[in-house]
């Protein structure tokens, strides 16, 4: 088969990281997650509800990383990334992440009226690649 024959194609995972926690934040499972990413080796990762600092969750929990949790989610996978933050508050704030293994060309955050009572803002993160390297990886 030709390379003018064969798909295009490459892995997208998306995951809502509920900011490291499992529900009704029981257990902080973070380095599960990375596990996770690393497993799948994604060529784009969208995720949601990252947390980009919390002052209290460091004093909390032993083994918080140092860095965002999109930079440590990342490890040494992808150096490019958008972060959109959504939601700020007293100890941090958090958001929405698109990471790639290729240079993020353009990176657009969208914020929309949220359809449920009570009316609140949502956001759309989106970015394009560029992708002039060879495919598929």
């Amino acid at each position: 088969m030709t390379n003018a024959q064969q798909g295009f194609s490459f892995k997208v995972l998306t995951i809502n990281t509920h900011k490291g926690f499992t529900s009704f934040n029981r257990k902080f499972i973070l380095p599960e997650l990375r596990e996770a990413v690393r497993t799948v080796s994604a060529d784009i990762v969208f995720l949601q509800e990252v947390l980009g600092t919390h002052e209290k969750h460091p004093l909390r929990f032993e083994n918080w990383p140092a860095a965002p949790q999109y930079e440590f989610l990342a490890d040494s996978m992808w150096t490019d990334f958008a972060y959109g933050r959504n939601a700020v508050y007293p100890d941090g704030h958090h958001g929405k992440v698109s990471r790639g293994r290729d240079r993020l060309l353009h990176v657009l955050e969208t914020l929309r009226p949220y359809s449920l009572p009570p009316a609140a803002l949502t956001s759309i993160l989106t970015a394009s690649q560029d992708t002039s390297g060879p495919w598929p990886r």
